[in-house]
């Protein structure tokens, strides 16, 4: 039989809005948001290779996201963006299993270890998204255009690990999703 330990969550941000449409006259709307995020699971359930439930110490990820938008009726904006600070999936235990002898094995490794869906599908360093329109016609006519960026996936410490010879950490998967970075730009008209 399998005994896993129940998963728990402890989650937080705090954040700061300020709405600067008071001070310009032709704002229908207008807000800055700053958010810091931090989300920490312990005991983190996790599906490895063929279909496997593994379960790790513990799993972070932490960031900062903005948000800004003004609005004066006719023209619109939006810029959203989350940079990622930390995204690492950690587990004492296997990092001694993995080299007992010269505790080489790092017990936290960015995105996930070996075989896990963590690791194949750790998020981009960052993402931004814009929106710009105009309503024409007494609004019954909005043309606009939106953009989506984000950055290649970073494998910075998986190159170093491979560099020390700690490639058989990641054999059962080889490389990650490695995301290019990447615009798509989308234009529109309601």
């Amino acid at each position: 039989t399998f005994r896993f330990k129940p998963e728990r969550s402890r989650s937080w941000e705090i954040g700061w809005n300020f709405d600067f449409s008071p001070y310009w006259h032709k704002l229908r709307s207008g807000d800055l948001r700053l958010t810091y995020y931090r989300n920490n699971i312990k005991n983190v359930l996790e599906t490895a290779d063929h279909f496997r439930l593994s379960q790790f110490d513990r799993k972070t990820t932490t960031g900062v996201e903005l948000q800004a938008r003004a609005d004066t009726g006719v023209f619109f904006a939006t810029l959203g963006g989350t940079y990622r600070l930390k995204q690492q999936t950690c587990d004492e235990n296997l990092s001694f299993a993995y080299d007992m002898y010269y505790n080489s094995v790092p017990a936290c490794i960015e995105g996930g270890i070996g075989a896990t869906r963590f690791y194949q599908s750790i998020q981009p360093k960052y993402s931004i998204n814009l929106d710009l329109g105009v309503r024409l016609l007494g609004e019954k006519l909005e043309l606009g255009i939106r953009g989506i960026h984000h950055s290649r996936r970073s494998s910075k410490q998986h190159d170093e690990l491979v560099d020390k010879g700690l490639s058989f950490l990641f054999n059962s998967t080889g490389q990650a999703y490695h995301w290019r970075a990447s615009t798509i730009w989308d234009a529109y008209a309601r």
